[in-house]
């Protein structure tokens, strides 16, 4: 249907703002559709985060917490301070994803962002944790998820939950025995695929659509940006299982279709 007027610029931002939902909801149908082809399975997953950072100049902690402005101005006030797995502080967002743990499919399956002190555990509980199989047997995470609030989130939905934990002399008995099952040699072995999966992931798909320092700012705006971006990721190892490619050769894929 042709369009009569351009629509307003303020129109566009808000309908821009409102698209992680109905491209989240996109994002599962798809996986789903892989699941459905045999491409992939759901049976191990894999949660994890990562850093990008703020579009403009860096809000330095002492500033943030009393609330002014540096004078260079130029500052995504919504993004936060958050430390990397290399122990990196890096001021801006936190891109928080669940991926299918297999190393030739690793797919998304859900993704949300925050600002970057938002923590792992919190966003696996309340929101990611919703979107897992019920085929879903075993998840793999990293320490940032060694919380009791993941652990009981999981067990409700019989789901095991498997990060590096380590025990003290205090420690209960439950504890224990998970840190017990971490260490099985064969459950090690299917943890490895935590490093192939949803690591790679993250770096395919920040390299993919320039993510690693963000063009917009405002969360919204980034929530936005990235859930695009990941849909599109999603979309693209579609299109090559279509036809009949390796599903992660994606950035030939972008180029060829550009």
């Amino acid at each position: 249907m042709d369009l009569e007027v351009v629509p307003h610029r303020t129109t566009l931002s808000r309908r821009f703002k409102a698209m992680p939902e109905v491209l989240r909801k996109l994002m599962l149908e798809v996986h789903e559709q892989f699941v459905e082809a045999k491409q992939i399975e759901p049976l191990v997953m894999s949660a994890d985060s990562s850093l990008m950072h703020a579009n403009g100049n860096v809000w330095h902690s002492k500033d943030m917490k009393a609330g002014r402005l540096p004078s260079c101005g130029n500052i995504d006030t919504q993004a936060h301070w958050g430390i990397s797995g290399q122990g990196e502080w890096i001021f801006g967002y936190r891109l928080h994803c669940l991926v299918n743990a297999e190393p030739k499919a690793a797919l998304p399956r859900d993704i949300r962002v925050y600002p970057a002190n938002v923590k792992d555990s919190q966003v696996l509980t309340t929101e990611l944790s919703a979107s897992l199989s019920e085929d879903t047997e075993l998840l793999l995470t990293d320490g940032g998820y060694d919380e009791q609030a993941c652990y009981d989130c999981c067990d409700a939905l019989e789901i095991s939950l498997i990060a590096p934990i380590k025990v003290k002399d205090h420690s209960p008995e439950e504890r224990r025995e998970r840190a017990k099952l971490y260490q099985d040699p064969e459950v090690r072995a299917v943890f490895a695929l935590r490093k192939t999966t949803v690591e790679p992931f993250q770096g395919r798909l920040k390299d993919l659509f320039n993510l690693e320092y963000l063009p917009i700012k405002g969360l919204a705006n980034v929530r936005a940006l990235v859930t695009l971006a990941a849909t599109a990721y999603l979309l693209l190892a579609w299109f090559n299982h279509c036809l009949g490619r390796d599903l992660l050769c994606l950035k030939a894929t972008m180029l060829a279709i550009r």
